[in-house]
């Protein structure tokens, strides 16, 4: 986790993006076949804190929505900020240490 983070918040982060990863996993090609699809598909796996997600998450719950309520929308959070990403990456050689 990150220095000085309060347990809890270490563990609800972790707890997001876990549930946030399994519902990114239900849109994501089972065998992709071209270059994008296959970057589409593994930058979820690649690592990461789902810091966008799981914020989106705790604000929905602050405001009376549980997590379930916003996993749909953490979900096509991240999946918008792996593309932009991966539009970024184009010009890059790496990212954390990966082609």
């Amino acid at each position: 986790g990150i220095a000085g983070t309060p347990p809890i918040v270490s563990a609800l982060l972790q707890d997001y993006g876990t549930r946030t990863r399994a519902v990114l996993e239900r849109y994501l090609p089972d065998s992709p076949s071209q270059r994008l699809d296959r970057l589409v598909a593994d930058y979820p796996g690649r690592g990461g804190k789902m810091l966008r997600s799981s914020l989106l998450i705790a604000t929905a719950r602050a405001f009376g929505a549980s997590p379930d309520q916003a996993l749909g929308t953490a979900a096509a959070l991240e999946m918008l900020h792996n593309a932009m990403l991966i539009h970024d990456d184009i010009r890059l050689s790496l990212r954390r240490n990966r082609p």
